[in-house]
Parts: C-alpha cells; sequence; structure tokens
C-alpha cells in the first residue's frame, strides 16, 4: 500500500510570530548592513578620510 501523501506544507509564517518578554525591538526587523561612514570624495581622493586616517583604513568597509 502506498503512503497517505505528506500534508501540504503551512504558509510561511513572519520570524517574529509572537511578542514576549524575549522579543527584543531589534528582531522585528531585519537589520539594514552597516553603511560605511560619509566620505567626501575629495578626501577619498587625498587617501585619507574626513578624520585623516590613513586609506587603508577604508577596506572594512567595502
Amino acid at each position: 500500500q502506498p503512503a497517505p501523501p505528506p500534508p501540504s506544507p503551512p504558509p510561511p509564517l513572519p520570524r517574529i510570530i509572537r511578542h514576549d518578554a524575549t522579543t527584543s525591538t531589534h528582531d522585528l526587523y531585519i537589520p539594514r548592513p552597516p553603511t560605511p561612514k560619509p566620505v567626501r570624495p575629495e578626501t577619498r581622493d587625498a587617501g585619507t578620510t574626513t578624520a585623516g586616517l590613513p586609506k587603508k583604513t577604508l577596506v572594512c568597509y567595502r
């Protein structure tokens, strides 16, 4: 006898389905990727940020 077909999968639910003491507001939204600090084009071309740091420190923001 063939096995009965599996039940249809339930519709997708939101990632947060209930609010309780362990649910923080940060869990309610998908976090945006960290944005690099704004750097003026003229300072980026000069090789430093607005803070005067070496340009190689900008690698972590790309």
